[in-house]
């Protein structure tokens, strides 16, 4: 399949201006295009797959990699296999090309082909993945005869490497086995170096012809140059210098301190984010309705290779009672790149900041260096919120290009309105100012998310915290006096642009779900029920010439029930609604998971066409009336339904919690709603199944409810991307 190059942006924006005033808005800082000059690009990728992988599967992926090489333009070379010269216990496969340019190579990997076989073939087999980027310079006479072969060696010899002393080894022999040149093959030419483990370093000398680094001598034959643009998806950043004569030696601390180490969970794009190594911890937040034990943020180990799958291995406690821990997000993520080379010294996804709704104080977690034992690194007291930005009861964090931007449902005053966005420092953690400069009409909050390149956020619409914390208001419900509405804002300066109504009746947009491509002008949000006939929907937005528009496009109705069987508040109306209370959407955007606290039900759409979701697949746990069991507990039934939703990466499997506010839970579910956490698989093709195995339940979470889950790398709702 011959696929057209995509368009590549890049990360031309400017630093943040130090000087400017606290309230001044920053410039636009969307990704622009790359400026790089065109140069061949080589790419090298080793997979380590799992022992019950078929053969017939590893054949079908040699003929699949053999078609799209021979389709595909802008290949200068291609070779792929298990016999790559890839070191026994060291990776499975490799697959190492060159690209004439960065076009060619970004349209191999975002070609439909391309993304079936990482779909289908290597993702359902996948234990490890690591990948190097770098421009080579133009062909020369040399060149052409040792590159494919030479950068292939010098990559292949250092992915996957984790053991230290087997690292050196390696590295060492590499080098004695490369260090005599062949005259008669490279007159006057030294082999051609570097690599260095875990950092990017800059080479100022070009006559360097090897670095020393550990004891290690690190070579390859491949007359590369050093790029900031040289990334390492699995934490080993490998650039590539001429050399002509002489060596260097470079100190350690030196590169550090001259070039940035970029995290390697800074995903470039969707893709890269989907191919890298699996999640192998979940973060959830536990709170106490009573207000009488301290809320904590617990782990959860989902390494199902692990002696310790599905148990609570780590349990962090906050000093205050009274928090209700609901939403939380990391420090920094992919969107950082949009200021990549610009202030990002020691910038990386470490810390989980997590808001007290109730409370109004933020607790910081440092994640390193047991990332199964988090600390508590720093509490922002709900005071400094209230002085700098204005507001209080903060809800949702997502991590942006120049800080954390945090949405709250309440003014100063902690009851009323307006709620809005604090912008948060994402090193220091400290409040910095209120986002909006001109809100308009907005004066409910809720969510919010963005497309960075078209500098647009959009915004979501609950309640105050007065409508809210005491329960659902039946009056202000049926007076549809709730969120109907969503905001389109200027994303630079903060200004307000476009209020969309979805309609009075259509109460409470919560979920915010953009597409992950940044190219895209759509996404998803939920709605939690309709004053006409109790059903929840979907709507999908989208550009619509110079404005923007909004569409219903899913509609899930309630469900009729014995009256007797309901909770007070429903009893009247003789049915359950669904309630649509978590929306997410996968990092490949081709599935929609629509979660249904009311009904105990989590569906799946295939979103292929956004416009004309089809429903694929579906599992009920919990429910107001039904109380499904899970596999796990068959006897056992579940209260509260899927709530949370989180999707891995690679789309593969689902996280579910089932509480969704603390006094929320009471009202409709009065008998209690427990705590569980529940993991589903997904199958790529449709269709998804819970898993047996996986089933952390009530004392597990020593008696405290749960809440959002976070992944660790990234999950489908955590990070946007700069590149396609």
């Amino acid at each position: 399949m011959r696929s057209r190059p995509a368009k590549v942006t890049g990360s031309g924006a400017e630093p943040p201006n130090s000087t400017d005033e606290p309230h001044s808005p920053r410039p636009p800082q969307h990704c622009e295009p790359a400026k790089e000059p065109l140069m061949p690009i080589g790419h090298v990728v080793t997979f380590t797959f799992t022992p019950d992988v078929p053969a017939a599967t590893l054949t079908a992926l040699g003929e699949s990699l053999d078609a799209l090489s021979a389709a595909a333009a802008g290949i200068e070379s291609y070779r792929h296999g298990p016999d790559m010269r890839v070191r026994p216990g060291n990776a499975d496969y490799a697959v190492s090309a060159v690209f004439t340019d960065q076009d060619a190579l970004t349209a191999y990997m975002t070609s439909p082909e391309h993304q079936r076989i990482i779909t289908e073939l290597i993702v359902p087999h996948l234990r490890d993945k690591s990948s190097v980027l770098f421009p080579c310079p133009p062909s020369d006479p040399v060149s052409d005869t040792v590159r494919p072969a030479g950068f292939t060696l010098a990559a292949l010899n250092i992915l996957n490497l984790h053991d230290w002393a087997t690292r050196r080894e390696v590295l060492d022999s590499w080098g004695r086995f490369l260090g005599e040149p062949e005259p008669e093959r490279r007159p006057r030419r030294r082999p051609l170096l570097l690599s260095l483990v875990g950092i990017h370093v800059p080479v100022r000398d070009r006559r360097a012809g090897f670095v020393r680094v550990d004891g290690g001598l690190v070579y390859t034959e491949s007359p590369c140059v050093l790029s900031h643009r040289c990334d390492l998806w699995a934490g080993i950043a490998v650039g590539v210098t001429s050399g002509m004569s002489g060596s260097r030696r470079i100190d350690t601390k030196e590169a550090e301190m001259s070039q940035p180490t970029m995290d390697p969970t800074f995903y470039r794009s969707a893709a890269e984010a989907a191919a890298a190594a699996p999640e192998q911890l979940a973060y959830v937040v536990a709170f106490d309705r009573a207000a009488e034990k301290p809320d904590a943020l617990s782990v959860i180990d989902v390494d199902p290779g692990s002696g310790t799958f599905g148990r609570v291995v780590g349990w962090t406690e906050v000093p205050h009672m009274g928090n209700e821990l609901h939403h939380f997000g990391w420090n920094a993520c992919s969107s950082a790149l949009k200021h990549e080379g610009h202030h990002m010294e020691g910038l990386a996804r470490r810390y989980l900041i997590v808001p007290g709704l109730r409370s109004s104080h933020l607790y910081v977690f440092d994640t390193q260096p047991d990332p199964r034992q988090p600390t508590l690194a720093k509490i922002v007291d709900s005071a400094e919120l209230a002085a700098k930005a204005g507001y209080s009861r903060p809800h949702t964090l997502h991590c942006g290009p120049d800080g954390v931007f945090m949405t709250c449902l309440g003014s100063a005053n902690g009851s009323d309105g307006p709620g809005g966005i604090a912008l948060l420092d994402h090193s220091t953690f400290d409040v910095l100012r209120q986002w909006e400069t001109d809100r308009g009409p907005q004066y409910l909050a809720y969510d919010a998310w963005w497309h960075l390149n078209q500098n647009t956020l959009i915004s979501s619409e609950w309640g105050t915290p007065s409508m809210i914390e005491g329960g659902l208001v039946p009056e202000l419900l049926l007076e549809n006096k709730y969120g109907h509405a969503i905001h389109f804002w200027d994303l630079a300066t903060g200004k307000h642009q476009q209020r969309v109504d979805l309609g009075a009746q259509h109460q409470m947009p919560l979920e915010l779900r953009p597409s992950h491509d940044p190219e895209a002008t759509w996404g998803f949000l939920g709605v939690v029920i309709s004053t006409e006939d109790l059903s929840a929907s979907v709507w999908r937005w989208h550009r619509d010439r110079d404005s923007w528009a909004v569409d219903k496009v899913i509609t899930i109705p309630a469900e009729p029930a014995d009256p007797d069987l309901l909770p007070p508040a429903l009893k009247p109306f003789g049915a359950v609604p669904p309630l649509v209370t978590d929306i997410d959407l996968s990092v490949d955007d081709k599935f929609l998971y629509v979660s249904c606290w009311g009904i105990g039900e989590l569906k799946q759409f295939d979103v292929h066409d956004p416009a004309s979701p089809i429903e694929t697949g579906s599992v009920r746990l919990g429910g107001i009336v039904g109380h499904s069991a899970h596999p796990a507990a068959p006897n056992q039934s579940l209260s509260g339904g899927p709530q949370m939703v989180e999707i891995s990466r690679d789309g593969r499997r689902v996280y579910l919690t089932n509480s969704l506010y603390g006094a929320w839970d009471d009202q409709f579910y009065p008998d209690g709603v427990g705590a569980w956490m529940a993991e589903i698989h997904a199958d790529p093709r449709g269709g998804m199944t819970i898993d047996e195995a996986f089933f952390p339940h009530d004392e597990d979470f020593r008696g405290l409810r749960v809440h959002q889950v976070r992944l660790q790398g990234g999950d489908a709702s955590s990070d946007s991307y700069c590149y396609r």
